[in-house]
């Protein structure tokens, strides 16, 4: 237990905005705010919400964004100092650091260096932002290629950089066989007694490779594969990629699920066939754990981070051929051996990944910036 004189340190969780609607962020802070108040003992944790959070109007978000949020950190920090953190949740917030030793951050990635939909002026600002990390006393990275674009792209000094993969829910998990399932995953059940899911779990940002994904599955289809895709999360018969599906002839091929809930997607992952995940650039990446501990085999590219996250019990391709997923996919399929393989394997490598584990370097962490702010103070575990 760590003592600074007889008082308890506060963590001031800063996450994204409610309005803001980033999924991912919130399960991350909701992980995060959960383990550490399993250790009441030591640190204190509240989760900071600045008026006006809840306005979905977007000119009240970028002030709130921009003189709210600032202002509550700040504030908090003063009442609490010097017995208080302040932990950024995304990189996207970095400008709330505040300038002193009280600040730490997570970087979730820096995709936009990478691959970009924004315009010259939107990229701009995005990195003005992400800038701000440098003010950072401790970085947490989600992964070691993370950790080299913090440091490569953004000057942050590895001894201030710290890899902390994250952790993957209990939930996710194989069930048993006489498991009721919810509607749509009964659905996928049954349509996979004569088709082979493919599944993709997320968004259709251009780094999710998208196009890619669709070519393939145009081809296999072709080739007499009966394939269908699954998508979890936006739609691809709608927006911006469904007059590809149509030019593609796959409007009968995609199985749109939306957004699921937890158990609906553990579920899914469990009736599913294979996860495709051909993107660009990931700076961790859930899909690929989740399924692994469903018993789920993945298809993944093998760029940026998705080699370290998936480790030795996945099949990789270049993202950029056009016939990489198309050879993963006919060896999944005829060669049992290889399929039983890559999900004994998963089941391993997925166990990697807890929110015990992350909390635990937090805390850490956290104890390394207290010492570094308050050196003469006495501490102790």
């Amino acid at each position: 237990m760590i003592k600074v004189t007889d008082n308890i340190p506060t963590v001031f969780l800063a996450s994204c905005l409610p309005s803001d609607r980033w999924t991912s962020i919130d399960v991350y802070t909701d992980g995060v705010e959960a383990g550490l108040r399993t250790y009441a003992d030591s640190f204190m944790v509240q989760r900071l919400s600045p008026v006006g959070a809840y306005v979905h109007s977007r000119v009240v978000r970028a002030l709130v964004r921009r003189t709210t949020y600032p202002m509550l950190v700040q504030r908090m920090l003063r009442r609490q100092d010097p017995m208080a953190l302040a932990h950024i949740m995304d990189h996207f917030y970095a400008y709330l650091l505040p300038g002193n030793h009280h600040g730490l951050i997570t970087c979730h990635d820096l995709a936009e260096y990478h691959v970009t939909e924004l315009s010259a002026g939107q990229l701009r600002r995005w990195k003005q932002r992400v800038q701000h990390i440098r003010r950072a006393s401790l970085v947490f990275a989600d992964s070691a290629h993370t950790a080299a674009d913090i440091q490569n792209l953004l000057g942050v000094t590895p001894d201030r950089i710290v890899v902390n993969y994250l952790g993957i829910d209990d939930a996710f998990g194989p069930l048993p066989p006489d498991h009721t399932y919810s509607p749509c995953a009964a659905h996928l059940n049954v349509l996979s007694k004569q088709h082979f899911l493919a599944l993709h779990v997320g968004s259709t940002t251009k780094r999710k490779n998208i196009s890619g994904l669709l070519h393939a599955l145009s081809k296999l289809r072709k080739e007499g594969v009966p394939i269908l895709l699954v998508k979890v999360g936006v739609s691809v018969t709608t927006g911006a990629y469904a007059n590809l599906v149509r030019q593609l002839g796959l409007t009968d091929a995609v199985v749109e699920c939306g957004f699921a809930s937890r158990q609906d997607l553990v579920e899914i992952y469990n009736v599913c066939d294979v996860l495709l995940q051909p993107s660009l650039y990931e700076g961790f990446g859930f899909p690929p754990l989740e399924a692994q501990a469903c018993g789920l085999p993945c298809v993944l590219s093998n760029t940026a981070s998705l080699p370290e996250i998936g480790g030795d019990a996945a099949l990789y391709h270049d993202p950029t051929s056009k016939d990489g997923i198309i050879e993963s996919v006919m060896q999944l399929r005829s060669k049992r051996d290889l399929r039983e393989s890559l999900i004994a394997q998963g089941y391993m490598n997925a166990r990697r990944f807890t929110w015990d584990k992350h909390v635990e370097t937090l805390m850490e962490g956290y104890r390394r910036v207290l010492a570094m702010s308050h050196g003469r103070r006495t501490y102790s575990t």
